[in-house]
């Protein structure tokens, strides 16, 4: 599963309804350039790093980066069949690491392996 160009702006705009900021692009061609090299993986936690270290660290929008990162990472794995297990405060810590620069792609995959888990389906 990827994330559209359109998808990832309709989550910024819903995080700006929801939270506040102003909405609108930073850079555009950052958002085109996210949207456009997901598809270089094929692994959901891998897609999910990608997005939420790109979007959080490349600021295409004029505000509301982070939140936008990390719900577009939530989505692809939640569609993917992960849960999260991380309180709320560690979830802010490392969003913000991350848009400081200190962390890397590596370091965010890591972290997303961490602090997810693999739903089991029964039937």
């Amino acid at each position: 599963m990827y994330l559209s160009f359109d998808e990832i702006v309709e989550i910024h705009n819903q995080q700006i309804s929801r939270y506040g900021g102003e909405s609108g692009f930073l850079n555009r061609g950052n958002l085109d350039f996210i949207a456009d090299m997901q598809d270089r993986f094929t692994d959901p936690l891998e897609i999910a790093a990608f997005l939420l270290y790109n979007i959080a660290t490349l600021h295409p929008f004029c505000d509301g980066n982070k939140r936008t990162a990390y719900v577009a990472a939530g989505i692809i794995l939640c569609e993917s069949g992960f849960d999260f297990l991380v309180s709320e405060e560690e979830e802010e810590r490392f969003v913000l690491s991350v848009a400081n620069c200190n962390e890397n792609f590596e370091s965010v995959t890591q972290w997303l392996k961490k602090m997810t888990e693999k739903r089991e389906f029964t039937y």
